[in-house]
């Protein structure tokens, strides 16, 4: 089976590249053959003919319907723009059509008057819907209520991110994730200078560039509010052993996403990273992170904008030895559970029923 897979790209710097990487490579290890239509000119195994906007998607088309004719699947990794140019270039090749729904820009097109009626269009007329998660499932179907849509929860190079659990001392919490308002560090700053009133010693590692932007200044005044200019590091631009390094000396991994508008947390592959490292996890409620933990074996998840019980979490899951070793051991098993050959599998399956229908 060859399948044809229109993506952004393959480079792991990112979530929705390392995505699709991953689940390229491991459908290929299958025994399947892929073709891969892309827009970044980085990836040597992509051909680079997706572009963007208007006239970008028109001028896409041809050379998709080109490279896509052998196919026997067609999968987009979102709706916008890859989505788009499958769904025009289906009307000439007429192969089942798989999209996948990966969070914030899944629902992104609804927001534009220009895009939502298309949106809706090319949605219901795929073959299938794959979602990331319960969460983006139920926001999908805000605008799209009668359509089927399975869900495949990401799964990890579990070998690759799987080390012994070795928190240093002093203790550690790490975050990793773009500084953004919706990665919640306005929160969890906060909440982690409230947290080292109960343990003193405690860091606070973050895995993200601090700019010049406004939101970037905020957390400078968040830190020098606090006094926490000797407790919380910035880690920008680190090499894969380096973020495997602080995965394995850390006692417990935080991130609490936030909901900005239609922007949210779509799932969190990170913390199936870092729970291969055998971290406790911290995150929110009201998004796709309860769909990459395990609540209660675990993760600890709070409401989200709360100062409050997220600094409690803190104190509550690093005061307990018990907890702390309890949650490794599940967060290794749990990791383990949802691999990469777990995930390709059931894409694989969604691929065979369309085929054989």
């Amino acid at each position: 089976m060859r399948i044809g897979y229109i993506t952004s790209g393959l480079s792991k710097s990112n979530g929705w590249g390392r995505f699709s990487s991953d689940l390229i490579s491991t459908v290929e290890s299958l025994g399947h053959e892929v073709t891969i239509l892309c827009e970044s000119k980085e990836s040597p195994r992509g051909l680079p003919i997706i572009k963007r906007g208007l006239w970008g998607i028109l001028t896409s088309i041809r050379p998709a319907i080109k490279q896509l004719r052998d196919c026997d699947i067609i999968h987009a990794m979102d709706p916008y723009p890859f989505g788009v140019i499958a769904y025009f270039a289906n009307f000439f090749l007429k192969k089942p059509l798989v999209i996948s729904l990966q969070g914030t820009y899944a629902v992104m097109p609804f927001q534009y008057p220009s895009l939502k009626h298309l949106a809706r269009r090319m949605l219901n007329s795929a073959s299938t819907l794959i979602s990331i998660s319960e969460y983006t499932t139920e926001r999908i179907r805000e605008y799209i209520p009668k359509k089927d849509i399975q869900i495949i929860h990401h799964g990890i190079d579990y070998d690759h991110f799987s080390v012994e659990h070795s928190p240093t001392d002093p203790p550690y919490l790490l975050s990793v994730g773009g500084v953004k308002p919706r990665k919640g560090y306005h929160i969890s700053i906060p909440a982690f200078a409230e947290a080292r009133k109960h343990i003193p010693n405690l860091k606070y590692k973050i895995v993200g560039t601090l700019g010049s932007n406004d939101f970037s200044n905020r957390l400078r005044s968040l830190i020098k509010e606090h006094q926490l200019e000797d407790s919380v590091e910035f880690h920008s631009n680190i090499s894969e052993q380096a973020l495997r390094k602080l995965y394995q000396q850390a006692t417990a991994f935080i991130l609490c996403s936030t909901n900005e508008k239609f922007h949210f947390e779509g799932f969190g592959l990170v913390f199936l990273e870092a729970a291969a490292a055998g971290l406790p996890l911290i995150g929110t409620i009201g998004n796709g992170i309860a769909s990459a933990v395990s609540e209660g074996k675990n993760a600890i998840l709070v409401p989200q904008n709360d100062v409050n019980m997220t600094s409690q979490a803190i104190i509550d899951l690093l005061s307990s030895k018990e907890k702390l070793t309890s949650f490794s051991q599940h967060s290794s098993q749990w990791a383990k559970e949802h691999n990469l050959k777990w995930m390709a599998e059931r894409y694989v399956e969604s691929y065979n029923s369309l085929k054989n229908n």
